[in-house]
């Protein structure tokens, strides 16, 4: 076993995303999934960092100062999280329980709405393990 075993993830996965599958009910009581496609919070997904820079320049002085309002943030964390992190789904129905299509306005609308899927989302694009090498390796086995 090396170090790279440890800490290697594969760079791929990290932009192409990784598969969060979350099981729910329906009204009639059936069970089914939902699938999102989650790229990485960092690492090779490049294109999450520079979104995250350039909608946070306009507020600079604010977070060097600790003056910026949690609101703010939040919407900033939401707009890039739906530009750079969300890349698909399926399963996922609005209130009115039609099929939500998978575009930057539904996506900001849940992360808004939905707090809690909010930071379940961004848990699993922080979580390295979901990009790991090794374990992608050893999933793909089985």
């Amino acid at each position: 076993m090396s170090i790279y075993s440890l800490f290697e993830t594969d760079q791929a996965a990290e932009v192409e995303g990784h598969a969060l599958t979350l099981h729910d009910v329906d009204e009639n009581g059936d069970a089914y999934e939902i699938h999102i496609l989650i790229a990485r919070a960092g690492g090779s997904n490049s294109k999450y960092a520079k979104r995250f820079q350039s909608l946070m320049r306009p507020h600079q002085h604010a977070v060097n100062t600790g003056t910026m309002k949690d609101e703010v943030a939040e919407k900033i964390v939401a707009q890039v999280m739906a530009e750079t992190l969300i890349l698909d789904w399926d399963g996922i129905k609005g209130r009115d329980g039609e099929d939500l299509e998978c575009t930057i306005e539904n996506k900001l609308q849940l992360l808004n709405d939905l707090p809690q899927l909010r930071e379940v989302i961004w848990a699993e694009a922080n979580k390295v393990a979901n990009f790991m090498a090794v374990g992608r390796e050893e999933a793909a086995k089985n």
